[in-house]
């Protein structure tokens, strides 16, 4: 049996929602209780004065659609799927120590 592109497609999305899910376990502990979390789709825009709201700024970028470098300067610790993890204090160093998260 031949899967059609939209099988393909809804098992992509599938897969980004859950290792997404698995990002956030990772970071924050698998109990989230008392946390809060925003998600933004393609609609979110950038200049958005979102970081001074947030507690913990940390950005989880499922699509990978910002550059972890411009999003790391802005304060944010950024978690992209298949790319490493970008702490705002790293240096390139310890940057590149850190192993990337790939589904």
């Amino acid at each position: 049996m031949e899967l059609s592109i939209l099988d393909a497609v809804g098992r992509v999305n599938e897969t980004q929602r859950r290792v997404l899910g698995e990002r956030v376990a990772a970071r924050f502990g698998a109990d989230l209780s008392g946390h809060w979390f925003a998600i933004w789709g393609l609609a979110f825009k950038p200049g958005t004065a979102i970081r001074e709201l947030m507690r913990t700024p940390v950005l989880f970028d499922g699509r990978n659609l910002r550059e972890p470098g411009e999003v790391v300067n802005l304060g944010f610790e950024y978690f992209g799927i298949g790319r490493r993890v970008v702490h705002p204090a790293a240096t390139a160093f310890e940057e590149s120590q850190v192993p990337a998260l790939v589904a």
